[in-house]
């Protein structure tokens, strides 16, 4: 086992080891520093400025007019839904296909779209009654077919 001195010269083995300072030589003062923490700092600030104006720009922002005509896109391509009195056969599926889903979007996007907009309350609310109609799988509502025929009317609008 071989030791170090402070001067680097070896122990009693005779083996010559070198001396590592581990010390910074910065100037006390802090005149290097400042300068990089500054940089460091105006560009954090120049980046995050430029990712919002570059977010603000790429039209991640939807408006409540997008949200309507989507709800009403989502809800045209339910299709044909029962009518009151229609006969299904028995272990024939009641709903197409990703019909419950499509009818939860254009709840959803309807509820979106009265949330930014009072306007599309209306909309909104026959939305959300046609659902509870199709969700419960009673087609013969009334309520819930004349909210949906005035949710296609409202629709028509767009």
């Amino acid at each position: 086992m071989v030791t170090m001195n402070s001067a680097g010269s070896a122990n009693s083995a005779g083996n010559i080891g070198l001396t590592v300072s581990t010390e910074a030589t910065l100037p006390d003062d802090g005149r290097i520093r400042r300068p990089l923490v500054l940089a460091a700092v105006a560009g954090f600030v120049l980046g995050c400025g430029l990712i919002g104006v570059l977010w603000n720009v790429s039209g991640v922002q939807t408006s409540s007019v997008d949200d309507a005509q989507a709800a009403c896109s989502a809800l045209y391509r339910l299709g044909d839904l029962p009518t009151p009195g229609q006969k299904i056969p028995l272990g024939a599926p009641v709903l197409a296909d990703g019909v419950e889903h499509r009818m939860t979007a254009a709840r959803e996007l309807a509820a979106a779209a009265a949330e930014q907009n009072p306007a599309y309350r209306a909309l909104s609310d026959d939305i959300s009654d046609v659902n509870t109609m199709v969700s419960n799988l009673r087609f013969d509502d009334p309520r819930g077919q004349a909210s949906l025929a005035h949710a296609k009317q409202l629709c028509a609008r767009f």
